[in-house]
């Protein structure tokens, strides 16, 4: 069975799926497959379900990852995102003279990202520089459009013959999961759900289409109801449901099931369910709220300045009513307009605000930590993964230290065995040709000490990492080895520091890198 479930935001679609996925891994193997920006909150879900043990929570890169470990190919030298950009400025500049539309723009440097960027968008949706030229010919070389087609089909084949000779594109990893699934039986008797997307590449249809064909029940949800299909603001969503039960049929299921949800379960106020459901109904007016609204105001600022002082003004108001300012939450579209005003506004009535941003999580040094240390120990000790894990802050040794510690290994070159044998060092600091004073015998022996607090919890998290079978042994292994390096304390205090000096939203992110581990 596949069946399409339609339902507008805050009808419980998601409830839905969580409540299905457990009844199916009673009996089945379950896969919940949604975009990278939920993973994880829905592994947190479904982890608390009763039959948690027969699902698995997955994205498509994480899909892919799996398919390559079960089947082959995880071991491949991707190009990076430095490399592609590096290679396009290469290309670009080498047959800038045979470009029509963008010739002139092969010196100029933000046009290389772009261009990458945009060989990524056509390879996941299938397009290929033989589909641009041709679409350029038919066009009209001559035209503006087809003179642009015929530049990209030329710099997108160049950049693939360089890239290929050297690199396997990331960009291509799905085809290759495409490849091993027509190959092997992967969802032969599972039950798959898939939950919040609004659209899919061509390369991830691919995917469904072999899902479809090869598992048991397969259910996908849409944030829109079917009669409002002509709607200008959810034509793209029925344009997903088309492209969907097009797979479906190639599939080989002639026609999907719909299962259509209705009513706005998320909201305890009648005015915001009420707004909810009616707010898309862009042709027709299909209910009217008659009453006066208690919960919700319309406000019609001059600017965005104005905007922030009503707000501010409101949260006064409702502070002094008894509101607490934590049970407040200020929402904007794009916050990049708001920064430096709201903030500056709040300031100014001393209203205590934290501004929740997107950041890259990878770049925290907690998170460096995580994958420094298991780099450290899954690759023998390098020095280069030891620099890394001692440079997050948290190894136990000085920012002092970390310095002499780094030098000390880059100058000597130390892996594997040098870290983790009992043999004391006994190089000289300095390096070759030095005899050793007074005070390099003390450099030695506070780099025995450094030593001795950096390594002996990689080797001990090493060993038992070796002996871990399953999850949630590797999981309980990685908080103990954080608990014994006093993570949680040493964050807490970074978060008291950032307090002291002010940074609320630094202080808070802190608190939440743990809070989330």
């Amino acid at each position: 069975m596949i069946g399409i479930v339609y339902g507008k935001s805050g009808t419980g679609k998601s409830e839905w799926v969580f409540h299905e996925m457990n009844k199916a891994a009673s009996k089945h193997r379950v896969f919940l497959l949604v975009p990278d920006r939920e993973a994880v909150m829905a592994e947190s879900r479904a982890a608390a379900l009763p039959n948690a043990g027969n699902i698995d929570v997955l994205t498509f890169g994480r899909l892919c990852n799996y398919l390559f470990r079960t089947y082959g190919g995880l071991c491949v030298d991707y190009i990076g995102k430095g490399a592609k950009k590096l290679i396009m400025r290469n290309v670009m500049r080498a047959i800038a003279p045979m470009l029509k539309e963008y010739g002139a723009s092969a010196e100029s440097l933000g046009i290389y990202e772009k261009m990458a960027a945009l060989r990524t968008v056509f390879y996941q949706d299938q397009i290929f520089p033989r589909d641009l030229d041709k679409t350029s010919m038919a066009l009209g070389v001559e035209t503006p459009l087809g003179a642009k087609l015929s530049d990209l089909a030329l710099i997108f084949a160049a950049f693939d013959a360089e890239v290929s000779s050297r690199w396997e594109d990331p960009d291509g990893m799905l085809s290759r999961a495409e490849k091993l699934l027509s190959e092997h039986d992967f969802f032969a008797g599972s039950v798959v759900f898939v939950d919040s997307f609004t659209s899919f590449s061509a390369q991830q249809m691919e995917i469904l289409a072999h899902i479809m064909h090869g598992a048991n029940d397969v259910f996908i949800t849409l944030p829109y109801l079917p009669e409002e299909r002509n709607e200008a603001s959810v034509r793209f969503l029925a344009g997903t449901d088309d492209r969907l039960r097009r797979t479906a049929e190639r599939a080989g299921v002639r026609e999907a099931d719909s299962i259509v949800l209705r009513g706005a379960k998320r909201y305890e106020s009648e005015e915001l369910a009420f707004l909810a459901t009616e707010i898309s109904a862009q042709t027709t007016v299909s209910a009217v709220w008659e009453a006066e609204p208690q919960d919700i105001t319309l406000v019609r600022a001059a600017n965005v300045f104005a905007e922030a002082e009503a707000a501010a003004l409101d949260i006064c108001r409702a502070v002094r009513g008894g509101l607490r300012y934590r049970d407040i939450a200020v929402v904007v579209r794009d916050p990049a307009s708001y920064e430096g005003i709201l903030d500056a506004v709040f300031r100014k009535y001393e209203i205590p605000y934290f501004l929740s941003s997107r950041k890259e999580i990878s770049e925290k040094p907690f998170v460096k930590l995580i994958f420094s240390a298991f780099s450290v120990t899954e690759r023998g000790f390098r020095g280069e993964d030891v620099i890394s894990y001692i440079k997050t802050g948290f190894s136990g040794i000085s920012p002092e230290d970390v310095s002499l510690f780094e030098n000390y290994i880059i100058k000597w070159h130390l892996r594997g065995k040098l870290f983790t044998s009992d043999e004391p060092w006994n190089m000289h600091p300095r390096g070759y040709g030095f005899s050793f004073s007074e005070e390099d015998h003390g450099i030695l022996s506070r780099l025995a000490e450094m030593k001795m607090t950096v390594i002996e919890p990689l080797k001990s998290f090493s060993a038992a990492n070796r002996t871990a079978k399953t999850v949630r042994e590797r999981a309980t292994l990685l908080f103990d080895f954080l608990s014994g390096l006093s993570v949680s304390e040493k964050l807490t205090a970074k978060a008291e520091e950032a307090k002291a000096r002010g940074d609320m939203a630094l202080a808070m992110e802190t608190v939440q890198l743990w809070n989330v581990f």
